[in-house]
Parts: structure tokens; C-alpha cells; sequence
């Protein structure tokens, strides 16, 4: 499967004469590359202009009025859409009518774009099938789903290097930062409890939570249901997914607007909801705790553990496509990154796993914690891999390598979650720290920079509202959270 990764001699040959092997960096500047890259460029390129001239109709307006919020927002917004990562489009959410068209065209736009962009590949890619390069044919197809020319040449730096699937240990030998000191309290802002979500008559045990990628809806998940739906714009409660015989929820991800992914229990239970129609899709289980799960990209692949084993599912029919088992105790946490060529998995047995998912083997063991890893998180650029554990201790590796960044510890207590926000900036660490801690770092200087309190307990899944404002976090009820502006 997928042979060409691992035969460098083999890879990029053009057929034609001569047949010279070929560099990353020379595919892309053949005819049809070029021509795919440079439509991109002129559709995302008009699409940020004509954005960009209503910011500045609403920038002018806002300071006539004298509204120095919205002059600051807006002008903030014209920097970094001007910026390089302008088709970025998540971070910054409009006031007015007219700027929230206009946002939705820019997004709309720049979606087009990239389909675009991932159809050319994909018809270049069906062309080299038909000459009889059935190497090149496979490659362009399995980097066109990146979307833009940017990380299609990442992936295929990454497809092309034997460095990359060759199995090492990394070792995060590296000094700790310490991220509290005695008199954090005093300097450290409390983030803004905007809402409790408990009801009358209803039992919370709400030990973990996530956001839609819209925006509209939150999950949670607990001790006396499996899961729970929440309205983000009226705050009630929609519907309630009932306890699978005797267990108890541990966890729920969204795999799209229509579906969630439940898993929990004591015997690998895992299946799909069907959110339209309230019923499940499908349903089942393996022997062991579920403790992780991870959606491909493409939301076609599910990993769902059970011990210390993860099972590779059909996310459609809940299928076993594969099963990796290298980890010697119980799986707490998994992601997947770098487009969906990689997955990693962290374990009560103190390491963290990567593993190459053409393959399904195991490619980094990255060893540094002390004791039980209790959660992953994958930044949304794939630059960094953060992982917790009950050492006290956050490590951040390097996605592509697994090589060590950052340590940081002195949380003071078991560190049970790691998320990082949707703008990269922040990462959240949930903990057992007078039992209802959750610490925001920054992550340039990777320093406290807000904190949030309420909880009884520890708060085992939280999740970020798309903007990157606010936190929905859990103990025996879920919280919802909004940071300080600076």
C-alpha cells in the first residue's frame, strides 16, 4: 500500500524522455502544477481584495463614529488578511451585517478555490494513471486533499523522505519552564464564567465537553448520559443520548454538523449518531476501556480505542480496518495530523505514538513523560504535538519529527487535558489542581496568561468556541468560559 513512500529511487518519475527522477520541488513547477498553483493564487488573491475594500469602507465608518473597538478589530483584520496567511479565514468574527456577508463570501470563495485547486490535482493525477505512472498518479492524489499549493508541498516532502518513516525514539531530555510561580493568583486574570449549563431535575456529571465547528452547538458527556446537546445561541438543552446499558459516557467528538462520535465505557463501546434523525447509525464495542478517539480530516476514518489497543473504523459503517496495538497499558488520547498521514496516541504506559496511517505502523515513540499520559493535542498548523500527564508536565514535540520544543510544568497537580485553541495561539491545560483548575498558555511565550475556576473535579475534555474566545470546560457541570482580551 502506497509502495512509493518507501522506494526514494522510484518516486517522481515523469514519463517522457529521459524519465529523470524528479524533485518536490520540480513537480511542482511542471506545466499543470504550475498553472493549478497560479489559479489558486489569482482566486484567493481576488477574493482578499474585495474583502479587504469592505474592511476598509467599515474601518472609515467606525472612526467617523468614534467606535474605537470596532476601528481596532477592523484594522487588526485588515493587517493580517493582508498578511501571508490571508485564506486563514477562522479568526476574526464581524460585527455588522455587512461585514458578516462579506466574511461569508471571502470563506465561501476561498473554499472554491481550494476544490478547485484539489480537482486539477486529481484529473493531472487520473492523466499519469492513464500514461502508466502509477507512482506520480498515486502521489498527486493522495496530496490533493491538502487544498492549497502550501501544503501540498509539505506532503510531499513528507511522502518522499525515508527519514520520515523510519522508526525512532525521541527523548525530551530539555530543560522545564516552569509556567506558575508562588504569586500567580496575583498576576494571572480569571477568564469570565459566561454560562452553567445545568438544568432543573437533570442530572449533571458532566465530565467533559466539545464545541461544533460552527459555533452552534455544544456536546457534553458524563456519568448518567452519553451525551448531550446543547443550543450555544438560546442555552437549552436540545436532546439527551441515553446510557448505553451500564456505561457511562467518556468522551464525544463531532464529526460533522449531522453526526457525533460517542465512545465510552468499560468494554470499547464507540458509534456514530445521527443528529438529524436522533438514532444511531451504528453501534459497538471491544474488549477494554475507551479512553481516546481521533477523526480523520476527510471524516472518513475513525480511531477509537479499547485498552491499550486502537481499532481503524469505517466512520460510515464502523467497520475494523485496522488494528494497532504497540502501547503496553491503557490508550488515554489520540489525533490526527499532517493532512491524515499521521495519528498519534498517547498511553497510561508514559509514551506517546506516531504512526505513519498508510501503513498503520508505528514510526515515533516519544518518550519524556514520567508517568501516566493523560491527553494529546495537535496544533492546527500540524507544527506541534502537546502532551499531558499526571508528572505534572506538558512536553511539546515537533509534529514532523518528533523532536522536543518545550517542556513546561509546575502546574501543581495532575495534568488531565490538553487543547489547543483554533487560532493556534493558546493552548488550554485542564487539571487536578484544587480540583477545578484550567490554565490558558500562550503559546509564543508559553506562560499563563488566564485561568478558570468553578469545577468540582477534573475536567477530562474541553472544547474551543471557533473564534478562540471562549472555553467550555467540565467537573460535575460543564462551564462555559470567556477569556480576558489581552
Amino acid at each position: 500500500m502506497l509502495r512509493f513512500a518507501l522506494n526514494v529511487v522510484g518516486l517522481l518519475v515523469l514519463l517522457g524522455p529521459g524519465n529523470d527522477c524528479l524533485s518536490s520541488e520540480d513537480l511542482f513547477k511542471q506545466p499543470k502544477m504550475a498553472e493549478a498553483e497560479k489559479r489558486f493564487d489569482e482566486a484567493v488573491d481576488k477574493a482578499k481584495r474585495r474583502y479587504q475594500d469592505e474592511l476598509e469602507k467599515e474601518w472609515a465608518s467606525a472612526k467617523r463614529r468614534g467606535d474605537l473597538k470596532a476601528y481596532d478589530e477592523i484594522e487588526a483584520e485588515i493587517a493580517h488578511t493582508k498578511g501571508g496567511n490571508g485564506h486563514d479565514t477562522t479568526p476574526y468574527v464581524p460585527r455588522t451585517k455587512n461585514l458578516r456577508n462579506s466574511k461569508q463570501i471571502l470563506v465561501h470563495n476561498v473554499r472554491t478555490a481550494k476544490s478547485r485547486y484539489t480537482t486539477a490535482l486529481k484529473n493531472y493525477s487520473s492523466e499519469l494513471l492513464r500514461q502508466g505512472d502509477v507512482e506520480n498518479a498515486r502521489l498527486l492524489n493522495r496530496i490533493a486533499e491538502a487544498g492549497d499549493p502550501a501544503k501540498s508541498k509539505m506532503l510531499v516532502e513528507i511522502v518522499i523522505s525515508p527519514e520520515e518513516i523510519e522508526f525512532k525514539e525521541q527523548y525530551a531530555d530539555i530543560p522545564m519552564k516552569n509556567v506558575l510561580t508562588d504569586d500567580w493568583e496575583k498576576r494571572v486574570p480569571q477568564a469570565t464564567k459566561v454560562r452553567e449549563l445545568k438544568w432543573p431535575n437533570v442530572h449533571q456529571s458532566a465530565y467533559g465537553a466539545t464545541w461544533s465547528a460552527d459555533g452552534e452547538s455544544i456536546a457534553t458527556f458524563g456519568y448518567a448520559h452519553f451525551a448531550r446537546l446543547i443550543d450555544v445561541k438560546t442555552w437549552t438543552m436540545v436532546s439527551e443520548i441515553p446510557k448505553q446499558g451500564d456505561s457511562r459516557g467518556t468522551g464525544v467528538v463531532f464529526l460533522n454538523k449531522h453526526n457525533l462520535i460517542l465512545f465510552g465505557g468499560c468494554e470499547g463501546e464507540v458509534g456514530l449518531w445521527n443528529l438529524r434523525k436522533w438514532s444511531k447509525t451504528w453501534f459497538d464495542k471491544e474488549n477494554g476501556w475507551t479512553g481516546a478517539i481521533a477523526v480523520s480530516l476527510d471524516e472518513k476514518t475513525v480511531c477509537a480505542s479499547a485498552g491499550n489497543v486502537v481499532y481503524v473504523r469505517d466512520a460510515d459503517k464502523g467497520e475494523v480496518i485496522a488494528k494497532l496495538d504497540y502501547h503496553t497499558k491503557r490508550i488515554n488520547g489520540a489525533a490526527f495530523f499532517l493532512r491524515g498521514l499521521r495519528l498519534v496516541t498517547v498511553s497510561e504506559d508514559g509514551t506517546a505514538v506516531i504512526w505513519d496511517t498508510a501503513t498503520w505502523k508505528p514510526i515515533r515513540l516519544l518518550r519524556g513523560h514520567s508517568e501516566n499520559v493523560t491527553s494529546v493535542s495537535v496544533s492546527p498548523d500540524d507544527r506541534w504535538i502537546a502532551t499531558g500527564s499526571t508528572d505534572d508536565r506538558v512536553i511539546v514535540w515537533q509534529a514532523r519529527t518528533g523532536e522536543p520544543v518545550m517542556k513546561i510544568g509546575n502546574f501543581q497537580g495532575d495534568i488531565i487535558s490538553v487543547l489547543f485553541s483554533p487560532d493556534g495561539k493558546k493552548l488550554a491545560v485542564g487539571k487536578n489542581y484544587r480540583g477545578d483548575h484550567t490554565f490558558i498558555v500562550d503559546t509564543e511565550t508559553w506562560n499563563a496568561v488566564a485561568y478558570c475556576q468553578g469545577h468540582g473535579m477534573w475536567n477530562s475534555q474541553m472544547g474551543w468556541s471557533p473564534d478562540s474566545r471562549r472555553i467550555v470546560t467540565c467537573g460535575d457541570e460543564a462551564m462555559v468560559f470567556e477569556l480576558p482580551e489581552n
